[in-house]
């Protein structure tokens, strides 16, 4: 998750990445969000330096996520974390991992073609931590118009560990884990915006964020079962939540109703 950064690029914790919103400076931010029973919520967030590197960041998001002692079935993961340490890290775990691989070079481009899914054995090297072998599955999807598109669409995933789901299965699930860029999309309209260099106020900030809108997961989902029995409809918006919350902080700290200009003629 980056969050888009005006000031000094000299500024510690600064990640730069391709432009975006008229920035190529950002603060990066990762995070792990839960699905059980179709409720969802993010359990926790990291601070992405620069040099950090994603086995890093993904161990101490796991870490975290072990400390709530929270067992996890299926880690779904994004394909920025497709690299070789990674793999050969979530290879040795229990649980399935399910992560989208780019679909880059000749070897790959040549799997991608017919009408069937299937799996296959699939060799990801690297300069710095050798090779992999992993199994690799390749889904074939109709698109029927979708985005005014027709024909195959090809679908490739890691997957790790012993799964038993179909293909269509599993391109069905990995589906569920774009929840996580709504997640980020709702945070941002709860988050407060600071000029602050500080990374560690900035962290706060969305920390903060991410709590408001799981308080606001937990009512909804709370008041929306309440309102099946007695057959009334929910009606309070994230906008509206945020409404209530802008409002008790203004009544708790006040409000400036004005603002004092002054000159000074030399």
């Amino acid at each position: 998750m980056l969050i888009p950064y005006y000031g000094d690029e000299a500024t510690a914790g600064v990640y730069r990445s391709e432009a975006k919103s008229g920035t190529t400076k950002f603060f990066c931010f990762a995070s792990t969000y839960v699905i059980k029973k179709n409720k969802r919520a993010t359990l926790c967030i990291t601070f992405v330096h620069p040099g950090d590197k994603l086995l890093d960041v993904l161990t101490r998001l796991l870490s975290r996520v072990e400390e709530l002692h929270i067992k996890i079935k299926r880690l779904l993961l994004d394909r920025q974390f497709a690299q070789v340490a990674v793999i050969r890290h979530l290879s040795e775990k229990p649980y399935v991992s399910i992560m989208a691989i780019p679909k880059r070079g000749k070897t790959m481009k040549a799997l991608l073609h017919g009408k069937k899914s299937f799996r296959t054995p699939y060799t990801m090297k690297s300069s710095e931590h050798g090779e992999i072998t992993f199994p690799l599955l390749v889904v074939c999807r109709y698109q029927k118009g979708k985005a005014k598109k027709h024909g195959v669409e090809y679908l490739t995933y890691a997957v790790l560990g012993q799964c038993k789901s179909t293909e269509l299965q599993i391109a069905d699930e990995y589906h569920r884990r774009f929840g996580i860029e709504s997640s980020y999309r709702m945070m941002n309209q709860v988050r407060a915006k600071t000029t602050s260099r500080k990374q560690e106020f900035r962290l706060l900030l969305v920390a903060i964020a991410f709590l408001l809108q799981n308080i606001w997961i937990w009512y909804k989902w709370n008041t929306a079962m309440a309102c099946r029995k007695t057959k009334l409809r929910f009606t309070l918006t994230l906008d509206i939540f945020v409404q209530f919350i802008k409002h008790a902080v203004e009544k708790l700290f006040g409000t400036l109703d004005f603002v004092n200009l002054s000159s000074q003629h030399r």
